[in-house]
């Protein structure tokens, strides 16, 4: 009995040693043939951020793009306003992304992927000094500024405006957003946004932030959201412009889904019962 197991088992060997002609099949051979690729991830000219780290993938497995660790900023266009990174393209000139976060392609040599910038020398919907976006440029400086950048995002939680110490009727025009901000000193959402506010690029903190004026918020929304840049809700922004109606305070709101700006006047309370969103800017 035990020798026949013996000879079973050394024909089960026997057979799956072999390939399908009979000929025994070098198992060494075949791991040799397994190759390997490599993905590298290369900067392109970049001013700021670091790329993902290189990765080596059998032949034919699915490649997925890695979510950046760091954002990426492209060559200065000039006052550290730098080009915007659109994803990547294996051609290091191209000028449109071929595959962005989330994307995959499957691996059949080794790879370069190029990092991809705008190309444009308009500042407009480019990288501000703090990483923001541009939205703004007067053409000159004075007053210690020409440029207006927003921030990349909406401030967290929103805020309920609050027209209780708001004696005065403010500005709507581009440039008076810090003005403005700076009314709303006794107003503690804002105040408190206003502090501790910041973002930090080159290990320089960017705390200088405020509501934009109504005027400014509109060209937000025309240079910015219109074009589908800066991750904007489809919702309302409040702004810091205040005016009268009928002898109270009334705030400035835009709709960013349809562009619409409307006044509110809060009805009981100084405090608006609502949170809507702000998405504050500095000038530099």
């Amino acid at each position: 009995m035990f020798k026949k197991i013996i000879f079973f088992y050394s024909l089960l060997f026997l057979v799956f040693s072999c390939d399908l002609n009979g000929s025994p099949v070098d198992t060494k051979t075949e791991e040799k043939n397994i190759k390997e690729y490599s993905v590298v991830y290369d900067l392109n000219g970049a001013s700021y951020g670091t790329v993902p780290e290189s990765q080596s993938f059998v032949e034919n497995s699915v490649v997925l793009i890695p979510k950046l660790h760091d954002r990426l900023f492209g060559p200065i266009i000039r006052d550290n306003i730098s080009q915007v990174f659109l994803g990547w393209s294996f051609d290091k000139d191209s000028d449109y992304a071929d595959f962005v976060e989330g994307d995959t392609f499957e691996i059949e040599d080794d790879k370069v992927l190029f990092a991809v910038f705008t190309k444009s020398t308009s500042v407009i919907r480019k990288n501000g000094p703090a990483g923001g976006l541009v939205f703004y440029d007067k053409g000159l400086f004075s007053d210690g500024w020409r440029y207006i950048e927003c921030a990349p995002e909406d401030l967290k939680n929103g805020a309920r405006m609050n027209l209780e110490y708001t004696y005065f009727v403010n500005s709507a025009n581009i440039g008076g957003g810090l003005l403005n901000s700076s009314l709303f000193v006794r107003n503690s959402a804002i105040e408190r946004a206003l502090k501790d506010y910041s973002l930090i690029r080159s290990n320089v903190v960017y705390s200088e932030w405020f509501v934009p004026s109504i005027g400014e918020l509109d060209e937000i929304y025309i240079e910015l959201k219109s074009y589908g840049f800066g991750y904007f809700a489809n919702d309302f922004y409040w702004s810091s412009t205040v005016s009268k109606i009928y002898d109270k305070n009334s705030l400035f709101s835009q709709d960013f889904e349809s562009g619409k700006i409307t006044r509110y006047t809060p009805v009981g309370s100084h405090y608006f019962a609502e949170r809507s969103r702000v998405r504050l800017i500095r000038y530099f």
